[in-house]
């Protein structure tokens, strides 16, 4: 076998062992994490190691360069995306096709946090697969879109150029604003349930607000709206209005709490309470 300068690295990275107070060191976790990961033994190192072994060029276990990113930072939208340039450039990377990658982001969204950044490999970041999924790439928007934003002169015409794009986009598929459950009240009026979709009878579908934000935006969601975070974007806040509808819904035994990220609040919706008959998939719903 040849043994080239790629594969004599790749075998370096699975015989080196992993140190885990360096790992935690390097993506500076503070130290009451470091105290839950030894007392409840989260990474242990046999584990660390043989993931190391199997998946070298992969694992990032064993890289001691600094970080890019300081932990902590959230960088959204065309002003995020520059920042992130920024940084990369004092580091010596060059991202090139930035317009192109703006006029994509100014559609759409970009958003994407440190501890994602930190794991993109920059030293060959146009093959990494994080950096694919996270920043725009050329050749997404179509060409006949991309020629008059790249021609444009002022902010004006950008901005035009956005909007008539932005007006062909359909940032609620499978006609979402038709499908809105309500409540019939006694006065004949309707309730209608925001934030919601049911569109199988045994599942209903919550757009919690503690759950529309990820740690990035992927570049290929279609949840236009909730990532732009549009007027007309799919928002629940009044998790009563959830429980009064399940209550005169009883064939819904599951229900979908769907976004991003979900986050402690989302407890609210199936917090158990002893004294309440009314359960759905095991779960007793508050009051």
């Amino acid at each position: 076998m040849t043994v080239t300068h790629e594969t004599r690295v790749s075998v370096d990275r699975r015989a080196r062992p992993v140190d885990l107070p360096a790992l935690l060191d390097r993506y500076q976790y503070p130290e009451a994490v470091r105290q839950i990961i030894a007392d409840e033994q989260l990474l242990p190192i046999e584990l660390l190691n043989r993931l190391q072994a199997l998946y070298p060029a992969e694992s990032g276990l064993t890289e001691s360069e600094p970080l890019f990113f300081e932990p902590g930072r959230r960088y959204a939208g065309v002003s995020g995306f520059r920042e992130v340039v920024a940084v990369l450039a004092r580091h010596g990377v060059e991202l090139g096709h930035l317009a192109e990658r703006e006029l994509f982001i100014e559609v759409y969204r970009f958003m994407a946090t440190s501890h994602v950044l930190n794991a993109i490999n920059w030293r060959a970041f146009a093959g990494d697969s994080l950096f694919q999924l996270t920043f725009p790439q050329p050749g997404m928007m179509p060409a006949d879109v991309t020629a008059a934003y790249l021609g444009a002169t002022t902010p004006d015409q950008r901005a035009a150029i956005v909007a008539a794009y932005h007006a062909r986009t359909n940032p609620h598929d499978g006609k979402q604003l038709l499908n809105r459950p309500w409540i019939d009240l006694d006065d004949g009026s309707r309730e209608v349930i925001v934030g919601s979709q049911h569109k199988y009878p045994q599942c209903q579908l919550i757009f919690d607000r503690t759950t529309q934000n990820c740690l990035a935006f992927c570049t290929y969601c279609f949840r236009h709206a909730q990532v732009r975070q549009d007027e007309d974007m799919f928002v629940q806040d009044d998790v009563a209005q959830v429980h009064r509808y399940l209550r005169v819904h009883p064939e819904v035994t599951d229900i979908l709490i769907t976004g991003g990220d979900a986050s402690d609040p989302v407890g609210s919706v199936v917090v158990p309470r002893a004294d309440d008959p009314y359960r759905i998939a095991g779960v007793v719903l508050p009051s």
